[in-house]
């Protein structure tokens, strides 16, 4: 009796360690997310751009998936928007690219997210969709029409 209630708590608490160590490491970057857009929402955009400097940089964004980076593109266009800030246009450069992220890493789940914004966000995937894709298509038009700027100078 005594070695199986032993081998039954050994058990609980293994099947607790696992679990506890299963949801740590991938859930971390999705509560911060849904941190970020609470105080958004509560207007502390300081302490969101804080957050964001903090937690959210090259290295860990290359790892998330095409969810996690359009939630992160969405939080970055309601910032620009938000804050009164010389650097607004670099914000929203930066979702742009998140927002190409988000389709390079799994393209059906990011335009799935993207196509179930509130109505309210609709306009930010607009514009993150156009200065994504915008440089591309400048580059495709230069190439098409044959135009030559160096001929073309007055």
């Amino acid at each position: 009796y005594r070695f199986k209630k032993v081998f039954t708590t050994l058990l609980i608490s293994f099947i607790f360690i696992v679990f506890a160590s299963c949801s740590g490491g991938g859930d971390e970057k999705i509560d911060q997310i849904a941190q970020l857009e609470a105080t958004i929402d509560s207007c502390r955009y300081d302490e969101a751009v804080k957050i964001i400097d903090e937690q959210f940089g090259t290295s860990v964004t290359d790892t998330m998936s095409a969810t996690r980076l359009a939630r992160l593109s969405i939080v970055y266009m309601r910032l620009c928007d938000a804050i009164d800030r010389s650097d607004s246009q670099a914000w929203a450069q930066r979702a742009a690219q998140i927002y190409g992220r988000a389709i390079a890493t799994d393209s059906v789940a990011a335009v799935e997210y993207y196509n179930n914004v509130p109505a309210e966000r609709l306009e930010n995937v607009q514009v993150m969709r156009q200065l994504y894709y915008a440089p591309e298509q400048h580059r495709q038009f230069e190439m098409s029409s044959g135009w030559d700027e160096d001929q073309h100078q007055h």
